[in-house]
């Protein structure tokens, strides 16, 4: 989950973090080495010894002094359960804000897939953000691009690689279809759309309704499609609650399928918004941290429900979670600190399996606000930072996300081209909001119709870049905090 390391570190500092570590840093910055590997690498080794959760994992042969180059030297550090933490030379001075959840991108979620023994590549939309170029172009989940600057993808790893990283680009749309029970993507035979990259904090709440609404004699089911914990959608998700709760929900399908984490206080704020009305009238523990020993010294009480949401507390006794298997973080903490409280019913993938929890430290927040160094520590290296996995989370009941949470229901992964046909979020057509669905209404799976007289291309998908699941994983999870 994410959080300023300033601002975040300062609840923790006190007399006693300062009597066990200060003297020490003091003595060592008294020879600080010259070179700026050297000095990334004592401020890297100083951070990780002192914050991360796996501090006494660390081998002695891992020297402040080192000449090495710096992410090599750091990568030694990190503990073969851990991959997340790193560190990184960012392209310009930060401006270290409090919250800076900005991105350059499109506004959308893609998946490149192509059909096995073909050479061409097509992108599958899954989702746009509201607002974002993707969007305001027209672009809609299941929207499929079919050329890009008048010319085909392939499956070459150049091809996708030189699409991920244009900032404009004139798209051709198409769509997938049946044909003599075959299944194939055309054109839609529609003017091409120009996009342009923009710089800003997407919004991440997709989609919110309420399924039955029109139909008063079915259960009413709130759905809330949310792809990252961001402050700035906190607002958007307090607003969303009440009207649920204005509407009178008596269930609710949260759809985590797209995201990856993000801050630890607003997942406890969705939680506090989902759980019984008990949980935050009697300061329920919320999850249980564990640092590292020194760190542990400082913890004097557990994190508990956060009851500023009262007001927005939809006091639900059950809540069905749809996920994937880069469902993340600060997700998979949303999913284990409800479970002791209520019915959890998981439906989907077994989840990511990120169990810990990090902070982002910068040289500045190391040497100058910590009082760890001096200000020539920091000179020359000002552009580095360092994710650090900090505390590990379980629930009250020892819980963990390690390995991934298991599913309920499992749905099927992706593995045929049927499954590209993608319905609106909130859709009773999409498959998993389906199950939901029919276990709400019924308490039975819905029977999935069959596709026996169709031909199923097998396909194949493509995770090599950082538009792409897997990279995003890395880019953006890893600073869950």
């Amino acid at each position: 989950m994410k959080q300023h390391a300033t601002k975040a570190i300062s609840l923790w500092i006190s007399v006693l973090f300062l009597s066990l570590f200060v003297a020490c840093e003091k003595k060592d910055s008294e020879t600080a080495p010259i070179g700026i590997n050297a000095k990334v690498n004592k401020f890297s080794v100083g951070a990780m010894k002192h914050f991360y959760v796996w501090n006494k994992e660390i081998s002695s042969s891992i020297k402040d002094n080192s000449e090495d180059e710096p992410i090599e030297h750091f990568l030694k550090m990190r503990y073969k359960d851990d991959g997340w933490s790193r560190l990184e030379n960012t392209s310009s001075p930060s401006t270290r804000a409090e919250i800076d959840e900005t991105t350059t991108d499109f506004g959308w979620w893609i998946y490149p897939f192509s059909f096995i023994g073909e050479s061409k590549m097509y992108i599958a939309i899954e989702y746009v953000n509201p607002n974002s170029p993707a969007a305001n172009a027209g672009l809609k989940r299941g929207d499929i691009i079919y050329k890009v600057n008048g010319n085909f993808l392939t499956t070459e790893k150049k091809s996708l690689t030189d699409f991920l990283a244009l900032k404009s680009m004139s798209i051709e749309v198409g769509e997938m279809y049946v044909e003599s029970n075959t299944i194939d993507v055309r054109s839609t035979g529609k003017n091409p759309l120009n996009l342009q990259v923009t710089t800003k904090c997407f919004d991440s709440v997709l989609h919110a309704e309420i399924i039955n609404e029109d139909e008063p004699d079915k259960p009413q089911i709130g759905y809330l499609c949310y792809s990252s914990f961001t402050k700035a959608s906190r607002t958007k998700l307090k607003n969303t609650f009440a009207y649920f709760k204005q509407k009178g929900i008596t269930e609710m399908i949260l759809d985590l399928r797209f995201n990856l984490g993000g801050y630890a206080d607003v997942a406890n704020a969705l939680a506090g918004m989902i759980a019984p009305k008990t949980v935050l009238d009697n300061k329920t523990i919320y999850l249980k941290r564990a640092w590292n020993a020194e760190m542990m010294k400082l913890q004097k009480e557990d994190e508990i429900f956060d009851s500023s949401v009262i007001n927005e507390n939809l006091n639900l006794e059950r809540i069905y979670i749809l996920t994937t298997e880069i469902t993340a973080s600060a997700s998979e903490a949303t999913i284990l600190a409800l479970r002791p409280y209520m019915e959890v019913v998981h439906i989907g993938e077994r989840t990511l399996g990120k169990f810990c929890g990090g902070l982002t430290i910068t040289p500045e927040d190391y040497f100058k606000e910590f009082k760890l160094g001096k200000d020539s520590d920091i000179e020359g290296v000002e552009n580095w930072e360092a994710t650090i996995m900090v505390y590990k989370f379980s629930n009250i009941n020892g819980e963990s996300a390690q390995g991934g949470i298991a599913p309920t229901y499992e749905k099927e992964k992706v593995d045929s081209a049927i499954d590209l046909f993608f319905k609106p979020l909130g859709s009773p057509e999409d498959p998993m909001t389906q199950i939901a669905v029919s276990l709400i209404e019924t308490g039975k799976l819905p029977v999935r119709k069959s596709t026996r007289s169709i031909l199923l291309p097998e396909i194949k998908d493509y995770k090599i870049s950082s538009k792409n699941k897997s990279e995003m994983i890395i880019c953006k999870e890893s600073l869950y905090k």
